[in-house]
């Protein structure tokens, strides 16, 4: 008995200590290119997930979008690893959707280890270029044809002078443009190619060291970024294939040895250090850091302090990045390296900055000129406001009377207000400019309450206020008002005797006359009734007698 219940346990040790093995393996995905073409076949290799798994591979846009929801290119599929957890599996890129010069992603998940592997690559669509490379003073230059689905290869040293002729280019219409050298392990080049006509050329030195074969691609107009966003690949000398640059070996009679050693050089794909910021204008912050030498690109995330929710971006071609700062914010960024063998890096330590304080709310705030139907609203305005935003209402009620002022407005006067009534405002500043337009948060609410109505004693004012008819026995009846030419509107307020409100309007008052129809709906009981009329600072009332 003792003996079966080792043999058991000897027997669960070893599988979970190999279920352990295998979850304890880095999982990767890689692509035999960094770029493709719309209707290239792009070949995925997967490593390090569990003997005979099952894993799910899916390509979409990073970030995800465009048609991924609804076209089958980007809809999930199955493989099954091998007895050691590699796999091959294969993608076309869709000729005719909306790959062109996208950022995609591969991923593979494991459906029953977990285990999760992405690698990144982009989708330039296929030039009309032809390219041609001749040497210069004595450089080394061989040519290699096209192998299966390869490559044309024009065979190139470390450090020669070349000149590189591109023919038949229907894209560009002007009379430059920039040629992209996709330098896998140790950085892009670029240069500037003249010419017109759909023939351009320009002499270029290879880089050392120079690393693995390299596509060349182009894009119109001179010293444009140099990385794959809007290139077109350059086809080689055989028909219906890419071209790439590769560096080489020579003897003394110019004859290739061998490929160059520093391909072999192993790419330490770690995550980026020594982060800098720096507060480029009161509205964006440039955070840089250490270059990775094999990167091809970053991954950026960030999230503001005290927020769990992240977002990602891609950045190529450099190592910094701009933070647009539309309000004082705190911020946490971490980076991870996308690397030349397809590998991505663990995240970095998280890194966290303040952006420069900008659009900030007006400040100063006071109310003062109260009287029973205004009052006036000071503030100190915020100093890069493109225009301001004046909000104000009743206490009680949802929505505000709102107002547009100019960026240098200091203060709003709030007309037709209700006597004895409690009202609030608050002001925000609005920002446009360049890189941005945004409204800023709005200043704390200010409150108020009017004073008691001043009651006009001029018997030939209160005598200028009219209803008619009076008695009205339907509800519908006009209202008619003169006042000063100076006053372009009123509000109306009818209550019943123990002050109940049942109309209540604004109304204009056009050379000096208000007239305004009022008809009352269902359910209004018969009896007196009190009309006030607030015209500036007046205020006119008369009674109402309702009675069908």
């Amino acid at each position: 008995m003792k003996t079966k219940k080792f043999t058991q346990l000897l027997a669960c040790t070893f599988v979970c200590l190999f279920v352990l093995g295998n979850s304890l393996l880095a999982q990767t995905l890689t692509s035999d290119e960094i770029d493709y073409a719309p209707g290239d076949i792009a070949t995925f290799t997967g490593a390090g997930f569990g003997s005979g798994e099952n894993v799910t591979i899916r390509v979409t846009h990073n970030p995800t979008g465009g048609d991924d929801a609804t076209s089958s290119a980007h809809q999930p599929w199955d493989v099954t690893a091998d007895g050691d957890g590699n796999f091959s599996t294969t993608w076309t890129v869709p000729a005719d959707q909306d790959e062109a010069w996208a950022d995609l992603i591969a991923t593979a998940d494991g459906q029953s280890s977990g285990s999760h592997a992405e690698v990144l690559f982009t989708d330039g669509p296929n030039g009309t270029g032809v390219v041609t490379v001749t040497a210069n003073g004595g450089s080394c230059l061989g040519f290699t044809p096209a192998q299966s689905n390869g490559p044309d290869n024009w065979e190139v040293a470390e450090g020669g002078s070349y000149t590189m002729t591109i023919t038949g280019v229907t894209e560009c219409s002007g009379g430059e443009i920039t040629v992209f050298v996709q330098n896998s392990n140790t950085g892009n080049f670029c240069f500037t190619a003249t010419g017109g006509s759909g023939t351009y050329s320009a002499s270029f030195t290879i880089p050392s060291p120079t690393c693995n074969t390299m596509p060349i691609s182009y894009k119109c107009g001179a010293d444009q970024p140099c990385d794959n966003a809007n290139t077109y690949n350059a086809n080689g000398q055989s028909d219906n294939h890419k071209v790439h640059l590769r560096a080489s070996i020579f003897n003394g009679s110019c004859e290739k040895t061998g490929e160059d050693e520093d391909c072999n050089t192993t790419c330490i794909c770690a995550p980026p250090t020594n982060f800098t910021v720096d507060s480029i204008s009161p509205v964006s912050a440039l955070i840089c850091w250490d270059e990775v030498p094999c990167a091809n690109g970053y991954r950026v995330g960030w999230t503001k302090q005290n927020s769990n929710k992240w977002y990602y971006r891609t950045v190529t071609g450099e190592h910094c990045t701009t933070f647009t700062n539309n309000y004082p914010t705190v911020y946490k960024i971490t980076i991870a390296t996308l690397c030349s063998t397809g590998d991505t890096s663990a995240y970095s330590d998280i890194f966290i900055f303040h952006t420069y304080p900008s659009c900030l709310p007006p400040t100063d705030l006071f109310t003062n000129n109260i009287s029973a139907t205004q009052a006036t609203g000071h503030w100190t305005p915020a100093t890069d406001a493109s225009e301001q935003n004046f909000w104000f209402r009743k206490v009680g009620t949802a929505s505000f009377t709102r107002k547009t002022l100019s960026a240098t407005a200091t203060s709003r006067v709030m007309k037709n207000l209700l006597p004895l009534t409690s009202y609030e405002w608050k002001v925000r500043s609005s920002c446009s400019d360049d890189s941005r337009s945004v409204n800023g948060t709005f200043s704390p609410l200010q409150t108020f309450t009017t004073n008691a109505a001043r009651m006009s004693m001029n018997e030939s004012v209160s005598s200028s206020l009219n209803i008619y008819p009076n008695p009205s026995s339907d509800g519908n009846f006009v209202i008619a008002l003169n006042v000063n030419n100076s006053v372009d509107h009123a509000t109306i307020t009818i209550t019943n005797l123990l002050g109940k409100v049942i109309y209540q309007q604004e109304a204009p008052i056009n050379g000096g006359v208000l007239s305004q129809q009022v008809k009352f709906g269902e359910g209004i009981p018969t009896g007196t009734y009190m009309v006030r009329i607030i015209a500036a600072e007046t205020v006119y009332t008369t009674q109402l007698v309702y009675q069908p």
